[in-house]
């Protein structure tokens, strides 16, 4: 974190973690959407979030059918990955840069379902 820069901003991200984003930008050729509170951010999320690092972001990308996303995400080789269909208008994904390698659900009662 900088000090200097403010809270939750987006400039906290780290680099490593925009290259990928961007690299999916690419393959998805359509602006992602960044949920508020869905880059970096000081709270709201799991304990040791990737999130508090800079190295995840809850994204959606509006007209892009789900299975052409995943599809992608999965191209790009993002560590975590969870996908979240009841998240208001349209369905979204978790991509980060963790340490561990995850896949996960998230069902409407917000019981989370691992698909690793």
């Amino acid at each position: 974190d900088d000090p200097k820069l403010p809270a939750d901003s987006g400039l906290n991200m780290k680099p490593e973690f925009m290259e990928r984003l961007y690299s999916l930008r690419q393959k998805v050729g359509s602006a992602i959407i960044i949920n508020p509170n869905g880059g970096y951010s000081t709270h709201g999320h799991a304990p040791n979030s990737a999130h508090y690092k800079g190295l995840a972001a809850d994204i959606r990308v509006p007209g892009v059918p789900i299975d052409v996303l995943s599809n992608h995400i999965r191209n790009v080789e993002f560590d975590g990955v969870g996908f979240y269909y009841y998240w208001g208008p349209i369905s979204g994904f978790h991509v980060d840069m963790a340490v561990r390698h995850a896949r996960w659900l998230r069902l409407e009662d917000g019981t989370y379902v691992s698909l690793s």
